[in-house]
């Protein structure tokens, strides 16, 4: 069945007989949707001899067939391109960069060479000169493309790489390892670039920084092999102990905060705090708490009161035993075993807040993985098999105070923020009402990015606390329902269909639309435009230096082909990799099918966190993308370059768009959730 799934994908679907060339290049168009890469290339080199005035057709055929590995094909194309567009600098660079991805490293450099005399500064000749000269051993050659690149293009976290690899072979460690440094910042995703950064450390005879990169490396990607041999062998050399090296959090300042005005109608939600992946709960050992007011220690099942607390007195909760735990204050008081959960209430709710220690180990403060401070109540409950489960119940109103900074900078505009509480508010009632992810772990939301990230008090401005009281109540419906307000960091210039994603439902005001002013960017509908768009920075909302970081519009990473290999490996059994193949994508340009074919089997991967968590040592920032397999001169495949758009899934409200939106074109929150969700309409609560 696999083998006639993939025979289908790249070749078996017939064209039109007698098709028009415009239909055929929108057949040839509607098949690389699909995920017919190879018909769609045949077809598009049919429309280039049927439109012989017209470059495209060939561009198009000439991207799909470079996608695929076949290299005589797609120079046979660009070579026919350049024909009729001599002087395009793209053309010309996507020449140059054919001779690279299969490792003819003096040809490449030729042609990026000659197009640079021509036109200084293009940012794609720039690139392949730099990346070309450096395989070459021309140092001092790539250091100069590299360092105007990085003024052509600042803080982009791949050119800090390309030119950290670049001192690194000319041996100078320090400079290499400051620029992977530079990466990190720039992207901390990318978490490839800590192994470089490990080595440079190790020649520099700093092991415990070289450990330390190494073990935060491994967090991300604990199946590499080379990584665990060479933690290991560093551990030898250490100066310090290894938990030292990653130093805990320093404990909140608990303070004085802004009081909330109490309202009885306004409903709670239930978050399970301190959440892994998925939203799953961690189990831990002990949890020390605090209060800023007076609190009642009350069983959760008989209603009982077994202790009142001042504020400011510290209390403990352990587990003890199979499946009870145990809360203990100072002088002596303890009491339990409990089998259920304990409610931690405050007196005052308006004015009272809990500080949190979370330990993983004996419960001494050395140990302490989590710190937070939260309004509401606390709930202490034994996990089912080991450790101990928190959960935060807490009114709506409060809770945002703790989610609004926490999923947009307080230093945003005003109007995005305001939009921000609308679309948080929106979706914790949502989640209360409909989602079922989470009851079976006994809370409505987790506190991470799988619902909504919440940070609590310590998380609180001024400025999101405005933008909460100033839309208090308000919600987005659709038809008199509920909806799914869904948002995302950064959509690469183009939000997506709800229905586009495998396993999403389509919804009708979740529908995907170019993220921006279509008189000025184009939206992205064929391959060459993809490629095109992919490595520019179009003109759209969401492309805000000033907000967040520009490796949410614009990614690009460099993945080695061995560490690649060994986790695909690892996780899906494939055997020796072979390629990587991009499949159907939606009308945005985000991936929703991908091949990965190995030597053993192949495998189609449809979910869009997979697909995320699968291609990079990594999670990538999103499925916007396009990937190049880079070969050595010997012809094999040496490493993977991604080249990206936006951080998440894409769909609903772009962040990074609003701010832009608020900003730049001067609209107000409402106009903002307009544009984002097609049909929506605000309703306000009566609390």
């Amino acid at each position: 069945m696999r083998a006639q799934i993939l025979a289908a994908v790249l070749t078996l679907v017939p064209a039109r007989a007698g098709a028009a060339p415009h239909a055929v290049m929108d057949e040839a168009r509607e098949l690389y949707s699909r995920g017919y890469i190879s018909r769609a290339a045949e077809l598009y080199e049919k429309a280039a001899e049927n439109f012989p005035e017209s470059a495209e057709p060939s561009l198009n055929a000439a991207v799909l067939y470079r996608q695929l590995g076949e290299f005589k094909p797609a120079e046979r194309m660009l070579q026919a391109a350049l024909k009729i567009e001599p002087e395009s600098a793209e053309v010309r660079a996507e020449l140059g960069w054919a001779y690279y991805q299969q490792g003819l490293w003096p040809q490449a450099r030729a042609e990026f060479e000659t197009l640079l005399k021509e036109t200084p500064d293009y940012p794609p000749a720039l690139l392949g000169a730099a990346a070309a000269s450096m395989r070459l051993s021309r140092s001092q050659e790539s250091l100069s493309h590299f360092k105007r690149l990085q003024e052509v293009y600042p803080r982009f976290s791949a050119i800090d790489r390309l030119l950290g690899e670049a001192h690194f072979t000319a041996r100078n460690y320090r400079l290499a390892a400051r620029d992977f440094i530079n990466a990190l910042g720039a992207d901390f995703t990318a978490v490839e670039t800590r192994l470089p950064l490990a080595t440079a450390y190790e020649e520099l005879g700093l092991y415990d920084l070289a450990w330390e990169q190494l073990t935060r490396f491994l967090r991300a990607g604990p199946w590499n092999s080379k990584a665990r041999s060479a933690a290991a062998a560093l551990a030898k050399k250490l100066a310090m102990r290894p938990r030292r090296l990653i130093a805990p959090p320093e404990p909140p300042a608990s303070g004085p905060f802004e009081a909330v005005a109490p309202g009885n109608r306004v409903p709670s939600v239930r978050i399970g705090l301190m959440t892994g992946a998925w939203g799953h709960p961690r189990r831990h050992t002990a949890v020390a708490l605090s209060s800023s007011g007076a609190f009642n220690v009350i069983g959760s099942k008989t209603g009982k009161v077994y202790a009142r607390v001042p504020g400011g007195e510290k209390w403990t909760a352990r587990r003890k035993g199979a499946a009870t735990f145990e809360i203990a204050g100072p002088k002596g008081l303890r009491f339990g075993p409990f089998r259920f959960a304990l409610r931690l209430a405050p007196e005052e709710p308006a004015l009272s807040a809990f500080l949190l220690e979370i330990f993983d180990h004996a419960g001494d403060s050395a140990s302490a993985v989590s710190r937070g401070e939260y309004r509401g109540i606390i709930e202490i409950k034994p996990a089912s098999g080991d450790g101990l489960e928190i959960a935060n119940v807490v009114d709506v109103e409060q809770y945002l105070l703790g989610v609004v900074p926490a999923e947009m900078p307080h230093t945003w505009p005003p109007e995005a923020l305001k939009a921000q509480a609308v679309i948080a508010r929106s979706e914790a009632l949502y989640l209360r009402q409909y989602a079922r992810m989470h009851r079976g772990l006994g809370y409505h939301l987790c506190d991470g990015p799988h619902c909504q990230v919440y940070r609590g008090v310590r998380a609180e401005t001024p400025e999101t606390f405005f933008a909460v009281e100033q839309t208090r109540g308000e919600v987005l419906r659709y038809a008199n329902r509920s909806i799914h307000t869904l948002y995302h960091a950064n959509c690469g210039g183009y939000t997506q269909d709800s229905g586009g994603l495998s396993g999403w439902s389509r919804a009708p005001y979740l529908k995907g639309r170019l993220d921006g002013d279509a008189a000025v960017s184009s939206p992205p509908d064929s391959p060459w435009r993809l490629h095109q768009w992919l490595q520019s920075r179009p003109q759209t909302h969401c492309n805000q230096a000033e907000f967040g970081s520009p490796a949410a519009f614009r990614w690009l990473r460099i993945v080695p082909f061995q560490a690649l290999q060994e986790k695909l490996d690892k996780q899906l059994r494939i055997g020796r990799l072979r390629a990587i193949l991009p499949l159907a994508r939606s009308p945005s340009g985000h991936v929703n099918e991908i091949l990965i074919r190995g030597s053993r089997r192949s495998e189609i991967i449809r979910k869009e966190q997979q697909i995320r968590g699968l291609i990079g040592l990594g999670s990538i920032r999103s499925t916007l993308f396009e990937i190049e397999a880079h070969r050595n001169p010997g012809g094999q495949i040496s490493e993977f370059w991604i080249y990206g758009g936006g951080w998440g899934h894409g769909v609903g409200l772009c962040q990074t768009g609003a701010a832009g939106m608020a900003k730049a074109g001067g609209r107000n929150y409402l106009e903002i959730l307009n544009f984002y969700y097609h049909g929506a309409e605000i309703q306000k609560w009566d609390y």
